[in-house]
């Protein structure tokens, strides 16, 4: 897939940048269009994509050893099988309170069921904590999106996106 760009770059200081992943179970269920249109519709505006089949190396260091500390390493491991399983777009949004606007859009919480209607998860989500568990498997809930301008800033550059925006 062809790197997207805008044709312009803003000088808006109140623009962020934020980073939101579309994970190997959205692909490969053919909602990547959908997602994508949600986004733009809310005002973001892609300024970058790449399709990628995550390494091992780089899972880790998304999902890094804080996972294994906050939700333990069983969590974690299930986690990096899960986002190695399939290709991922990683993509890059900017516009006002990006980051904010895209975890509400996304929304808040990993289980779908659980987010408010209206967002990705709850609208497109399947998938629940009860039935992955059972499955030994990690919850499959479409998208992730950086929770704050920082994460944001680390997640754009360890997915190779920084020299996109």
């Amino acid at each position: 897939m062809e790197n997207c760009r805008p044709t312009e770059k803003t000088s808006d200081p109140e623009v962020q940048h934020t980073f939101v992943l579309v994970k190997p179970d959205a692909v490969r269920r053919k909602l990547v269009g959908e997602i994508i249109s949600r986004l733009e519709r809310s005002g973001l505006e892609l300024v970058a994509a790449q399709l990628v089949r995550p390494t091992r190396e780089l899972a880790e260091l998304h999902y890094g050893p804080e996972i294994a500390e906050r939700w333990g390493e069983d969590v974690r491991r299930v986690l990096l099988d899960y986002i190695c399983s399939g290709p991922c777009l990683a993509t890059v949004w900017a516009g006002r309170q990006a980051v904010v606007r895209a975890r509400q859009l996304v929304g808040e919480k990993p289980q779908p069921s659980d987010c408010a209607t209206g967002t990705i998860r709850k609208d497109l989500g399947v998938d629940t904590i009860e039935k992955s568990r059972a499955e030994g498997r990690a919850l499959e809930n479409l998208v992730h999106a950086a929770d704050s301008p920082q994460a944001a800033e680390q997640e754009i550059s360890l997915w190779g996106l920084s020299e996109k925006t």
